[in-house]
């Protein structure tokens, strides 16, 4: 199915439609469209169309200087819950888009995955693009205490074995919550986890592609935490204050206030046993350009909801929620 409004044919205009998904009171615009695009930066066509158990939403824009920009939503037919997202930026020719930076959240699995490129500074060519896992950054309004995570995180993938060691369930759960970070460590109760930050460049571009800023300009920083002791080593202008929020006998809670003005965050994991994990592809000094872009684009509460129906915020003192948001 593609709805679309014809445009007579003595209108120049933009003859559009928006896409809204309604249930009950609540209402989330998709996208805004026209029947075509008659300019860079003007509005372009939106396809909707039902692929069971999914409709799917596709839009694709292109953006003055030779830029273009798109989104696919998927949203489940039965209840209207989005299922996947995906939006991207790249360079348009020829009507086509091709992408050199992506982000997309699959969130029935908890994926956030980002793919990202550099800018051609000083006459370098274009780096090939780099991928990792963006943590998801939400703003929830009325939540000043410090909380614990509930069903809205991104796995950080699977945890890598060193030869010889013992396979491990270990696993890194991460998400953002009014600019503090939570981390969940599960499986795994000694050994290192480090936080590495960066700011944003002003001439960064789509979708977590790097500009040409210089280090200072990035600010990248590290702080790397001792599980067992939590003692915290730092290093650069803008190191994140990692401290244990709580710990039992499968895990250790972690937490970091203040992210404010943190355009790209990776996570790396050195268990005591030779384990390791790395949020994306770092080398042992990493530079910004290394770090995945924080997932600021999934700010909608909605995709909170949809792992197991709610979100739940909980303080470390106790274990009833101090916040719900339940969908219907």
């Amino acid at each position: 199915m593609e709805l679309a409004l014809p445009r007579p044919a003595s209108k120049e205009e933009c003859d559009g439609a928006e896409y809204w998904v309604i249930r009950g009171s609540t209402q989330q615009l998709l996208a805004r469209d026209c029947d075509a695009q008659d300019g860079a930066d003007a509005r372009a066509h939106a396809r909707v169309r039902v692929e069971a158990p999914q409709i799917i939403v596709d839009y694709e824009e292109g953006l003055s200087s030779d830029l273009c920009a798109g989104t696919n939503a998927r949203l489940s037919e039965v209840d209207f819950h989005l299922v996947e997202e995906r939006r991207w930026g790249g360079t348009g020719r020829l009507g086509s888009c091709t992408r050199a930076a992506e982000l997309s959240a699959d969130w029935a699995t908890q994926k956030h995955t980002a793919r990202w490129s550099s800018r051609a500074c000083s006459g370098r060519p274009l780096n090939d693009a780099h991928t990792g896992d963006a943590i998801p950054s939400y703003q929830v309004a009325g939540v000043s205490e410090q909380t614990r995570l509930g069903t809205c995180a991104a796995t950080i993938g699977q945890v890598v074995t060193a030869a010889g060691a013992s396979p491990s369930s270990a696993r890194v759960r991460a998400a953002v919550v009014n600019a503090a970070l939570l981390v969940e460590v599960s499986g795994l109760t000694e050994g290192e986890l480090s936080v590495h930050v960066a700011s944003h460049s002003p001439d960064d571009g789509f979708m977590g592609s790097v500009g040409c800023g210089t280090a200072d300009e990035y600010r990248l920083s590290t702080s790397t935490i001792d599980l067992k002791s939590g003692r915290v080593k730092t290093s650069g202008k803008q190191a994140p204050q990692l401290t244990v929020n709580g710990r039992d006998d499968s895990g250790v809670r972690l937490y970091a206030a203040a992210l404010n003005g943190i355009g790209r965050l990776a996570i790396s994991l050195r268990g005591s046993q030779g384990e390791h994990l790395d949020s994306a592809l770092l080398s042992a000094h990493p530079s910004a350009a290394e770090l995945p872009p924080l997932g600021v684009w999934f700010e909608s509460k909605e995709p909170c909801e949809l792992r197991s129906g709610r979100l739940e915020l909980r303080t470390s003192s106790g274990p009833e929620p101090i916040l719900r948001l339940s969908g219907s």
